[in-house]
């Protein structure tokens, strides 16, 4: 595989969310020069990261709620 090529497929599986991690040990760098040489080929990454991010919040608060709704004295507002 040449430089280029090798330099594609890197681009192309960051840009598909592949773990950075992950993407290193295939390329046969470490962590450090991948994001150094190639973070900026990622592109469109801030909409997926921030939709991520939201729903991890929303699936948390459902949690929390599901958690109160089954188990009220968990609250507090047990001033009966």
């Amino acid at each position: 595989m040449d430089r280029k090529e090798k330099a594609a497929r890197v681009t192309g599986w960051l840009n598909a969310g592949v773990d950075p991690a992950q993407v290193a040990a295939w390329a046969g760098h470490s962590v450090t020069v991948l994001m150094r040489v190639y973070v900026r080929c990622i592109v469109g990454r801030d909409d997926i990261a921030r939709k991520r991010i939201e729903a991890a919040f929303q699936d948390e608060e459902e949690e929390l709620q599901e958690s109160e709704d089954d188990h009220p004295e968990a609250t507090g507002d047990d001033d009966e």
